[in-house]
Order: structure tokens, then C-alpha cells, then sequence
């Protein structure tokens, strides 16, 4: 975040961010959007964090958050620290799955979430053991 501290405004919407504290910590940001993540909005400490950016007039968008899934945050530190694996599971996702991108899947109504996470947690199993094949990461065909 060194690099980037002249940023003023920043959206993070859409992603599974469960701590946003590191944007709080950019000295020019004067709004920041934050919705459809995993923050929990009733956590003491963020509440004053986030009352504590608006006292210095920064416009803080938190929006509707979704429930904070640890199989998916795990698959996606596998996925960060192995360009390659992100880009297996994205072709496995739009050949075998239909899905364009891993949020779609996430936001899925009509899958569960159990079997969310079952896919989630094969996933990355696979992942780090260097491939992703159809017998080790049965998900259920949308």
C-alpha cells in the first residue's frame, strides 16, 4: 500500500475483503467503497475505524456485506500467490461450470452453500498440489 498512497478514491465493491484496515492508512483517500464483501459491520473496532475516516471527511460506502466464507478466503491465498493456479480455476470455472468469474459462483443462490464450500476447500487442495481435475473438485453443474 506504500506505493499507492496518493490514491484519493478507492472501490474494493465485490470482492471477499474481510478487514479493509489497510485503506484506512492511505493519507490522500477522501472516499472509499467497500460493499458486497465480508466485512462485519458490528465490530467495535472497525465501527470507530470507520467513524474515525468519516471524522476526516472521507466518504466511507460500506453497503451490504455477505457472511465471511474461511474456504474461500483460503482458496484465494492460493490462488494470489500462484498466477497459474488463478488461471486454471478460471477456465475450469467457465468450461465446466458456466461461471465467468469466481464472485458469480459465490453469489449463486440456487448452490448451496455447503456445497460452496466443499468446492471452495477441494479447490484449493488441488490447487496446491498442482492441478485441478474434474474427479477431485466435483461441484454441481449450474
Amino acid at each position: 500500500m506504500k506505493e499507492l498512497k496518493e490514491l484519493r478514491v478507492v472501490s474494493l465493491s465485490g470482492n471477499f475483503i474481510h478487514d479493509p484496515t489497510p485503506v484506512f492508512d492511505l493519507p490522500e483517500l477522501k472516499r472509499v467503497s467497500l460493499s458486497s464483501n465480508c466485512i462485519a459491520l458490528n465490530d467495535q473496532t472497525l465501527i470507530g475505524k470507520f467513524k474515525l475516516m468519516r471524522s476526516k471527511g472521507v466518504l466511507v460506502s460500506q453497503g451490504i456485506q455477505r457472511k465471511r466464507i474461511v474456504e474461500i478466503e483460503q482458496l484465494i491465498e492460493s490462488l494470489i500467490g500462484n498466477p497459474s493456479s488463478n488461471k486454471e480455476l478460471g477456465v475450469f470455472l467457465r468450461t465446466k461450470n458456466r461461471y465467468p468469474r469466481l464472485i458469480d459462483l459465490a453469489e449463486d443462490r440456487s448452490v448451496s452453500d455447503g456445497a460452496k464450500k466443499m468446492a471452495y476447500k477441494n479447490w484449493d487442495v488441488s490447487l496446491r498440489r498442482g492441478k485441478i481435475d474434474d474427479d477431485t473438485a466435483s461441484f454441481p453443474k449450474n
